[in-house]
């Protein structure tokens, strides 16, 4: 039956004793913290397993400036757990006498991590990324080596095991607390103590900068993303050739990774769509070109293709940067639109598409097709708008006023960038300065105001 600390508690059955001859005893000595020298005044919090009592957190006992771990605190444990309260208690007593609190509300919240789903760790082996074979087998010594004194059984994983069980690792621990970012920042702008805060200020002019949100293409069925490997986004291809990018920055096929030779961009997935968003995302047309230059400058064979609706080529030099990649980067501009991506038995996405000046259905095999998707408005854009007291357009952009675009419909709050509508990166630093200065011709307006 449990006793008081709810542990069972063995009951002597009368009777049932017996002798057991043995070659051999060992006995199983109990543990226990040694808390003897104390002295009847310590003043510390002693728990009824003989332990002392600490903050979970911070390893401080009862008595301020003296701290405990290990065994002393959780009773008989792991090597590794004492090890960790050491580090935590030292941490602890840094901060003590530096008088800084003890802890910070980053320390109270869980390390974040990736769910993987069985897929994505399939995907991860098919790509080579991790290695889901068997775990390496511990070393140990022989038995008649083991049998003569009482050193360590298991001999440890050679620098190649290492490296092999390492491979098997799927990462899915986003932060460790290693701190290694925080060491190699020049400007020493991270801190891993940051946590969100909500604040409260009084201030004279808001200026809403929200940016947007990447359009979703598994809606866009007839695509096929999602079910065909070779077919991805636009951000993803900016991540592919990247040199710090999964692949080095090697264009790669992802079903074989075999070298890319034929492009294929297709633009206006999820925008001049009447079952989407009707309005143009402006941007698309420029960074597809610039996205195939930089393929042709990767290798010279590559040759891309680009399916268009209409050209916007409206800024400056824009349409010299797009007669340029003709000339010198092997890029074909094709008006038409694409109706579905199938694929071959090689696993080549087979583009086809109406042909707008023939009128003709035509299809070109690729090695890789690239999804130039839509930019929209940020979720969230109607709760904002509420909070802020501002009208939305039809397509969920802010209202600004046409001749005074920073303007919303709400005196002193205005809007730049993407939030407002579709605008191109320097469009939008242009915007932004115009919203900053007029935020300050604002706040000095009624600095004046209440000076006077």
């Amino acid at each position: 039956e449990p006793d008081d600390s709810g542990r069972r508690r063995p009951i002597p059955v009368q009777g049932s004793e017996f002798v057991l001859e043995t070659d051999a005893l060992i006995a199983a000595v109990a543990q226990a913290p040694e808390i003897s020298f104390l002295k009847p005044d310590h003043g510390l919090d002693i728990s009824p397993r003989g332990t002392f009592v600490v903050n979970p957190n911070t390893l401080e006992t009862s008595r301020p400036g003296v701290f405990a771990g290990g065994d002393a605190a959780r009773g008989p444990g792991a090597l590794i757990q004492a090890i960790a309260d050491g580090r935590r208690a030292a941490l602890s007593i840094d901060r003590h006498l530096r008088g800084v609190p003890l802890l910070t509300p980053r320390e109270l919240l869980p390390l974040p991590v990736v769910h993987l789903t069985d897929s994505e760790i399939v995907e991860l082996s098919r790509v080579a990324e991790v290695n889901t074979g068997s775990r390496e087998i511990m070393p140990s010594a022989p038995v008649q080596e083991r049998i003569r004194d009482f050193r360590e059984v298991e001999l440890g994983l050679t620098e190649e095991q290492a490296r092999a069980e390492a491979l098997r690792c799927l990462r899915c621990g986003i932060c460790s607390e290693c701190w290694r970012c925080v060491e190699v920042c020049g400007p020493k702008c991270i801190d891993h103590q940051m946590v969100d805060e909500t604040l409260q200020l009084r201030v004279g002019a808001i200026i809403a900068a929200t940016g947007f949100d990447p359009f979703d293409p598994t809606v866009a069925k007839q695509y096929g993303y999602g079910r065909y490997k070779n077919v991805i986004t636009s951000l993803e291809y900016e991540r592919l050739i990247s040199a710090s990018g999964p692949t080095g920055g090697h264009l790669w096929r992802l079903s074989d990774r075999e070298p890319v030779k034929r492009l294929g961009f297709i633009q206006c997935v999820g925008s001049r769509d009447i079952n989407t968003n009707q309005f143009c995302s402006s941007v698309c047309c420029m960074y597809a070109t610039k996205e195939a230059i930089l393929a042709n400058e990767h290798d010279r064979a590559v040759h891309s293709t680009i399916f268009y609706t209409d050209l916007r080529a409206a800024g400056k030099d824009f349409q010299e940067y797009v007669e340029r990649a003709k000339r010198q980067y092997q890029v074909t501009y094709v008006r038409g639109r694409v109706g579905e991506i199938t694929q071959d038995a090689n696993e080549r996405p087979v583009i086809w598409y109406e042909d707008a000046e023939s009128g003709e259905v035509g299809s070109e095999t690729v090695d890789l097709a690239v999804l130039a998707i839509s930019l929209v408005p940020r979720r969230g854009a109607k709760e904002l708008a509420d909070l802020l007291g501002v009208e939305l357009d039809e397509y969920n952009f802010i209202k600004t006023d046409p001749f005074s675009p920073m303007e919303t419909t709400r005196p002193g709050v205005f809007a730049c960038g993407y939030c407002r509508g579709p605008a191109d990166i320097p469009e939008s630093v242009a915007q932004a300065s115009g919203a900053a200065a007029r935020a300050a011709e604002v706040v000095m307006a009624a600095d004046v105001m209440v000076r006077v």
